[in-house]
């Protein structure tokens, strides 16, 4: 059977590929410099959502730069604009985070149907010469941030890191903001089959209904587990996370981890859980396609606003080798260090 896509953030990213099509200037914004909101964009975007709210497209060329009106002409513009409008509704409110390395303005914007980030750059003459869109958990290109909370593999015998690592070829939930740093794990054979016959039930599959135990200890602060497993080739990208847990750790991280068997986890929402803990059984359930354990950490409980943590295990052994404090990459063997 043909190893399909495994991880959660598949549907986000297809949503929003026409979007990102659309735009010039898309690039990733660099490494943050706090500072408060100036005046003229507490000004400036204030009309700017009365004219986007309004579908007054025209007045918004006109406080748009020559520059920029040259590489997207008012037509462009203008049909952009009210696609985002059409397609997500009108602007309930615009809250500044930042600004960018290009010096342009990160606002996170709420829109009738969904979350973005609307970026937005000034000349000297508080014309609008940069603007982009972009889906919130879009991943920019910030700081590495390693974790704190001490992490250990959660299962207890040799599996394999179907995505892991810090590049697109390694590791593609590295495009998702929240998931950047995410792991999607499975077991396979020396012949590297996932599965012993056809691969057509969950049950051939060697991960499946196998013991995951917690890898840190902490709080539950989420739990779903109903949502039904996938017949293996097929996903449910309505439940994304499936039957998931989240684990908020002394040191104010959150681990989620994904598509447990249905009606397998053993903890409930606020519960008080040890490293090393059984917590639930490997499933298929949710935005997967065979399966496997997903596995990252972030900075806050949400996957709509949080960043993605790197995960450096403690101990582990990695195709037969010892390694401390280490991130698995896509292809390795690994094992908790006993």
């Amino acid at each position: 059977m043909k190893q399909l896509p495994l991880c959660i953030n598949h549907f986000i990213k297809h949503v929003y590929n026409l979007l990102l099509l659309s735009l010039l200037f898309v690039e990733p914004t660099i490494a943050q410099n706090k500072i408060e909101e100036p005046s003229t964009y507490v000004s400036f975007i204030k009309q700017f959502k009365d004219d986007f709210n309004t579908g007054n497209y025209h007045h918004i060329v006109t406080y748009s730069s020559a520059s920029f009106l040259k590489s997207v002409p008012e037509k462009r513009l203008t049909e952009f604009l009210s696609g985002i409008r059409n397609d997500y509704g009108e602007i309930v409110k615009l809250k500044f985070k930042y600004f960018d390395q290009k010096h342009s303005a990160v606002y996170h914007t709420e829109l009738k149907k969904t979350w973005m980030n609307f970026i937005i750059g000034l000349d000297s003459s508080n014309m609008i010469k940069r603007l982009v869109v972009l889906d919130p958990n879009y991943n920019e290109d910030l700081p590495v941030v390693i974790n704190k909370t001490k992490m250990q593999l959660p299962f207890d015998s040799t599996w394999y890191v179907f995505w892991g690592g810090e590049t697109e070829d390694e590791n593609y939930h590295v495009t998702v903001r929240s998931q950047k740093n995410a792991f999607d794990f499975v077991i396979r054979d020396s012949t590297n089959k996932s599965y012993r016959t056809d691969g057509k039930s969950n049950e051939d599959y060697y991960c499946f209904s196998r013991a995951i135990y917690a890898p840190c200890s902490g709080e539950i602060v989420m739990v779903t587990d109903s949502v039904h497993d996938n017949i293996p080739g097929e996903m449910n990208p309505a439940q994304l996370t499936g039957n998931s847990i989240i684990i908020k750790s002394k040191q104010r991280e959150y681990i989620l981890m994904a598509h447990f068997k249905m009606n397998s986890i053993l903890v409930k929402k606020g519960d008080k859980i040890k490293a090393g803990q059984l917590i639930g059984l490997c499933g298929n359930s949710g935005n997967s396609s065979e399966p496997h354990v997903h596995l990252h950490i972030m900075d806050a409980p949400s996957l709509k606003e949080g960043t993605g943590i790197k995960c450096n295990f403690q101990k582990l052994t990695v195709n037969g080798e010892i390694k401390l404090k280490y991130s698995p990459v896509k292809g390795e063997r690994i094992s908790k260090l006993k």
